[in-house]
């Protein structure tokens, strides 16, 4: 049987989140895949999980251009603001 792991620490213990789409392709070679959004029970991390009928694969969040994109500081917007004022 093969688990669905976290693709940062390993480990198959994770949640479902939210439900991201659901694509059907018209090609007879091609299955339903469903994307869902998954947060590791183990290290906390968000991943993302695409499954179809025949496998399923994980990408980490930076992996992929739905990622969120970070500031090198979490308050760099509010101190140029500070410093404009």
């Amino acid at each position: 049987m093969n688990s669905v792991t976290c693709p940062y620490c390993g480990l198959p213990t994770w949640s479902f989140d939210s439900f991201v789409s659901d694509r059907f392709m018209n090609n007879p070679r091609f299955f339903t895949t469903h994307i869902i959004l998954c947060k590791c029970s183990n290290c906390g991390k968000m991943f993302y999980l695409a499954k179809t009928r025949l496998r399923s694969i994980t990408y980490k969040m930076e992996d992929i251009d739905l990622a969120p994109v970070r500031h090198s500081s979490p308050n760099q917007d509010m101190d140029n603001d500070q410093q404009t004022q």
